[in-house]
């Protein structure tokens, strides 16, 4: 059986004549002036000037992932993704058909293909597509663990067109650029160029007429496993200072001749060295996936478990009752960065995206100027299905299953060291752990702590939520040591950290585990701390908020547009101590299928006044809490004040709904989505 997943055409570009201004440089820095609660400006900071690609209008950046690290792409290859089912009585060799975009001759296939419940590497293979009759096919050779006895092997591959040029080139024509500029840029070989015998000189010059001089190069072996990773170079470009110029981004095949030419240039950017106003600063956001508000000492946990996180917030702004609008990790984090709900975005699992219409957090901090980097680990956030938009580079540690193991000393220590080695830029940084995540599986050292500290949760659950309490005490000795970094390298007078969680765990009290089914408080009521020295006294707000605020506070706080279209509003007003947030219902929605219990969950809620009220959607009942039961245990007979507002909210998020689009097909995930049924 062969199913064409879809296509992912990347085309190398010959030559960009489009000229790309840094004029935006002086709209950005302009009416910077410190505000009267802000810190003293830092001496300078690289400031990003211009971004050398750009999407066309109503359009989207295209990006490029290669091993686990996703970045916006200047020039790539032609590419388009099948999968296959090849049966086990296939014998050494296996025809199939290939989409019609790829024409007839050589393509390479890169991929994964999995037998046995074990996935294994595709090795880049050339194969040779032809044309039978109008349909475009190719044969490969079964590789010997894929003719195993048994169920058929499935694969997913890739296959690119490789030029048939010795030399690929893009260029870029740049506005006159201040002395002290520099072009920074991330480059890599696709996977598919990976074949024996391929030195590439990579390089970069500026084109004068007919000639070029080079400013850069690099010379790559096509065939080293580091050539297909990220790598990054500044080159200074005072030789063209105070006019314009064009940038040639360049690939030459050694002696011989005999490399794929399939280079990646990614996020090539102009920064220079300017005073940074102090409402500009860095902003780093810290999610820990699936951590309950009760189980942080700060929020009244019964055992010790955050030590570190419980000092960070006796200098920072606490919210007592910040409240997740969905239950899982892919639509409440896209309603963290787009401050809309996920009947507005239309993120209600893994395998979709937002429209182009909405724009994420990180695309605004990019816009203004900022670095835009993230740290993640593999679920829910995956790069493939939205998040990625609006950052320079997104990483993922991505597990080989999709069970998440949780990566939290090693996520935590990559992003340390990102900011020790970009101090001097002004940064939005996302950090995002799944540690906290099912299965609870606490380091060695940490599975004796607390056990003389009897479990409070319902019959047969403490021990799943004593090890949920290890695993929260592990994560919290990774959140001090990069707190603590962030002051030890000086930045924390122009940084603002905000940390939270999507939401929260069930332990039996209302006779399930886990989360993603209800709308009770277990699984909505999440940390939310904003920590800004200088800016931001410590202080508690009980008002109860939405992580649909967290956006709009951002934006507020760094002084930069708000988003018309954000459903959440400001607390920056109520952080600074000025005003109260308002009184005003909470809603959270859930509306997803449940691959364990096989059933669809569809359900509405809304927290006003310390009241609540949950309707299932799937058979209309509503029950309603009052406000002397925070546990909701006790279910009331009527609430009409609020089923009316339900209502509402239902209707409201119907007319601003929007279409989601499917997930762009990706081989080296589509193997677990087929694991968990999303494909065939």
């Amino acid at each position: 059986m062969v199913r064409v997943e879809g296509l992912n055409a990347r085309r190398t570009t010959v030559a960009r004549r489009a000229l790309v201004s840094l004029a935006f440089a002086t709209a950005a820095l302009a009416g910077t002036a410190p505000a009267a609660d802000s810190p003293r400006a830092v001496e300078s900071s690289l400031v990003e000037l211009a971004h050398l690609i750009a999407p066309h209008p109503g359009t989207l950046l295209p990006t490029y992932t290669l091993g686990d690290e996703t970045r916006p792409l200047l020039a790539g290859p032609t590419e388009a993704t099948v999968q296959l089912v090849v049966p086990s009585t296939s014998g050494d060799q296996f025809t199939f058909d290939v989409p019609a975009s790829v024409a007839p001759g050589t393509v390479i296939a890169t991929g994964i293909y999995a037998t046995a419940k074990r996935s294994f590497p595709f090795v880049p293979t050339r194969l040779t597509v032809e044309d039978a009759g109008g349909t475009h096919r190719t044969t490969l050779v079964v590789p010997g663990l894929a003719r195993a006895a048994g169920a058929g092997t499935h694969m997913a591959l890739t296959l690119t067109t490789p030029p048939a040029a010795d030399v690929v080139e893009t260029e870029v024509a740049i506005g006159p650029s201040p002395r002290g500029t520099a072009l920074r840029f991330a480059y890599a070989l696709s996977e598919a160029a990976g074949l024996p015998g391929g030195v590439i000189t990579l390089e970069v010059a500026t084109r004068e007429s007919a000639a070029t001089a080079p400013l850069w190069s690099a010379v790559v072996d096509a065939s080293k496993p580091e050539t297909h990773r990220w790598r990054e170079a500044s080159v200074p470009l005072d030789a063209l200072s105070g006019r314009p110029a064009r940038l040639v981004f360049r690939a030459r095949a050694g002696e011989g001749g005999r490399a794929a030419l399939l280079p990646l240039w990614a996020d090539p950017t102009v920064t220079a060295p300017m005073p940074r106003a102090p409402r500009h600063r860095n902003v780093v956001l810290i999610s820990i996936d699936t951590l309950r508000a009760d189980r942080l000492g700060v929020y009244g946990s019964y055992r010790p478990t955050t030590p570190a996180i419980d000092a960070f917030a006796r200098d920072g702004v606490v919210f007592d009752e910040a409240w997740s609008v969905w239950p899982e990790t892919s639509g409440s984090h896209m309603s963290l960065f787009t401050s809309r709900f996920p009947s507005e975005h239309g993120v209600k699992s893994f395998v979709t995206v937002p429209p182009v219409s909405i724009r994420l957090l990180a695309e605004h901090l990019r816009a203004a100027g900022y670095l835009t980097r993230a740290f993640t680990e593999d679920g829910g956030v995956w790069a493939n299905a939205g998040f990625a938009r609006g950052f320079s580079a997104y990483g993922e540690r991505r597990s080989p299953t999709f069970v998440y193991p949780g990566e939290a000393a090693a996520t935590f220590a990559d992003a340390t060291h990102w900011i020790e080695s970009n101090r001097d830029r002004t940064f939005f940084l996302f950090v995002h752990t799944y540690q906290v995540h099912a299965p609870y599986a606490p380091p060695r050292a940490y599975r004796t702590l607390f056990a003389d500290i009897p479990g409070r949760e319902p019959f047969g659950h403490a021990g799943h939520a004593l090890a949920y309490d290890q695993e929260t005490r592990f994560t919290d000795d990774q959140v001090g040591p990069f707190l603590a970094a962030v002051r030890r390298l000086g930045l924390a007078d122009h940084t603002l950290v905000v940390l939270l969680s999507d939401h929260g765990e069930e332990f039996g009290e209302h006779g399930g585990m886990g989360h993603g089914r209800t709308l009770y408080r277990e699984l909505l009521h999440v940390p939310l701390i904003m920590w800004a020295p200088g800016l931001l006294a410590p202080k508690r707000i009980t008002t109860p908020v939405s992580l649909l605020d967290v956006a709009p506070t951002l934006l507020d706080l760094l002084g930069l547009t708000p988003d018309p279209g954000h459903r959440g509003i400001s607390l920056a007003a109520a952080a600074r101590g000025r005003a109260a947030p308002p009184s005003r219902p909470l809603f959270a929605e859930v509306d997803r299928d449940d691959l364990i219990a096989h059933d669809h969950v569809r359900a509405i809620s809304v927290r006003q006044a310390g009241r609540t009220a949950i309707t299932n959607l799937m058979d209309g009942t509503t029950r309603c809490y009052a406000a002397d039961d925070p546990a909701e245990q006790h279910p009331l007979p009527d609430c009409t004040d609020l089923g009316a507002v339900l209502a509402a909210h239902a209707a409201g998020s119907s007319r601003h709904g929007a279409a989601a689009t499917p997930v762009p097909p990706d081989p080296r995930t589509i193997e677990k989505m087929r694991a968990l049924g999303y494909v065939e």
